[in-house]
């Protein structure tokens, strides 16, 4: 039983969508023979993203939308009977209007709905054994400690063949799908907690200054310097907002004030979570005394500071 021209050409079309890697995904489904209606199928699902395959285990669905016929051609489930148009699909039917398929196919997807299939996803690789068919892949979004994932439903038919690439129009009854995330970062702040055990009331206010450097996978994140101001013993912090989660920081205490010395250490490192993860930022802390040494006066002091050409950081007495 042979196939069609027109098929060929409206097959051909989908090879193109899925060789340009668009959020719509569908193998070939067009041969000279028959297609098998009584093989079971499997599809290979694979993530392109590096991130992913760090994460353990994620699940995916496929609902069946149509049936593949011996010809080649599909007949709409009764859970998508509304999307007629895909019965009517030719070679001028482009990708826009598949991904707008596979988006009303998604909307359908609701109540008493079932997937045809439920997968789990292990290292961003996946494989599931089908009948024939065309299905609508669905994956929720879901967050790791550094970002959010996010997945467009697209629609994969089996079986599939690589005419397109080899000019083979044999049926594979064994097909390979690349699924398109959208990967979005995470954001977490950081509280710089400073404390002044004992404190020169003549010197009226004191300022503290700190250096903040993040990094996260070998680049800087996040770069600048945080003041606090005292005007008497005890406790202040400033929180810093947005740092990319997963950051690793390293806070730097580059001004203790004229008369105060550090007694906790100049530098503290942590590493930023997520919003959403943590019942309040993470945080490093100071403490800074009185060092007896410093003349009293009567006027308070404001510094100006600025980074010099390697680096360093230098502080000016206005």
């Amino acid at each position: 039983m042979g196939i069609n021209l027109s098929i060929k050409k409206i097959i051909a079309v989908l090879v193109v969508i899925t060789l340009g890697l668009s959020s719509f995904i569908i193998s070939s489904v067009y041969a000279t023979d028959a297609v098998d209606t009584s093989r079971k199928c499997t599809i290979n699902f694979s993530v392109p993203i590096n991130d992913l395959s760090a994460v353990s285990k994620f699940s995916a669905k496929l609902y069946k939308v149509a049936k593949v016929n011996k010809n080649a051609s599909y007949s709409l489930e009764s859970e998508f009977a509304s999307l007629e148009g895909i019965t009517k699909v030719s070679e001028k039917t482009t990708a826009k209007e598949w991904q707008d398929y596979a988006a009303k196919a998604s909307g359908l997807v609701k109540g008493d709905v079932r997937p045809a299939y439920t997968f789990d996803f292990t290292n961003g690789k996946a494989s599931v054994e089908t009948e024939v068919g065309l299905y609508l892949v669905v994956i929720d979004s879901f967050k790791t400690p550094t970002d959010i994932f996010r997945f467009t439903p697209y629609l994969i038919s089996v079986p599939g063949n690589k005419y397109q690439e080899t000019g083979d129009d044999t049926w594979l009854y064994d097909v390979s799908s690349l699924i398109k995330a959208e990967q979005e970062p995470r954001f977490g702040d950081l509280t710089i907690e400073k404390s002044i055990e004992t404190f020169n009331l003549t010197m009226y206010d004191s300022t503290c200054v700190f250096k903040v450097e993040a990094t996260r996978d070998g680049r800087s994140v996040y770069s600048d310097v945080v003041a606090i101001d005292f005007k008497e013993a005890g406790s202040n912090s400033a929180t810093i907002k947005h740092i990319p989660a997963g950051a690793d920081v390293t806070v730097t205490e580059i001004y203790a004030g004229g008369s105060y010395k550090n007694t906790s250490g100049v530098e503290q490192k942590t590493t930023i979570i997520a919003d959403g993860d943590t019942d309040k930022p993470v945080s490093v802390s100071f403490k800074n005394t009185y060092n007896d040494k410093l003349i009293t006066g009567g006027t308070a002091v404001t510094n100006s500071f600025s980074k010099n050409a390697d680096g360093s950081w230098k502080w000016e007495r206005k």
